[in-house]
C-alpha cells in the first residue's frame, strides 16, 4: 500500500548529489596525493562529513575503503609520471605520497606484480 508509493533506485537529485560527492571526494585526494600525512579526518573536515558517514558514502558508491581509494590513485599516478616525466624513483616515491622508497616499491609490487624500475624499464623500451 504505502510502499507502492516508493520508487526503486536513486532519484535524480540523490544521483546528482551522489555525483558531486564523488567529485569533491575525488578533487581532495587529488590534491593531496604528495601529502603522505593525509588521512580521513582530513577529508572529513573538508566535505564535513562524519568519519562514519564517509566511510560507508564511499563503500557505497565506489565499492572499496577510503585507505584503498587513496593508495590506488597514488599508484596510478606513479605508474604515469614512471612512463611520462623523467623523475628518479626516489622522486616519485615523495611526489605520490609514500614516506620511503622501499615502502613504495613493495606496494607497488604487491599490486602491479613488477618492482617500479621494471615497470619502467618495460614501458620505455
Amino acid at each position: 500500500h504505502f510502499t507502492s508509493d516508493v520508487s526503486h533506485g536513486q532519484t535524480p537529485v540523490s544521483k546528482s548529489l551522489d555525483k558531486k560527492f564523488l567529485n569533491d571526494f575525488a578533487g581532495i585526494v587529488e590534491q593531496n596525493l604528495a601529502n603522505e600525512n593525509f588521512n580521513v579526518d582530513d577529508i572529513c573536515k573538508t566535505i564535513g562529513i562524519s568519519r562514519v558517514q564517509l566511510y560507508r558514502k564511499v563503500k557505497a558508491l565506489l565499492g572499496c575503503s577510503i585507505t584503498d581509494y587513496i593508495l590506488n590513485r597514488r599508484l596510478k599516478k606513479a605508474k604515469y609520471l614512471l612512463v611520462h616525466e623523467g623523475y628518479s624513483i626516489s622522486e616519485i616515491t615523495y611526489m605520490v605520497g609514500f614516506t620511503s622508497p622501499n615502502y613504495f616499491s613493495t606496494v607497488f609490487k604487491a599490486q602491479y606484480n613488477c618492482t617500479p624500475s621494471e615497470f619502467k624499464r618495460k614501458q620505455t623500451s
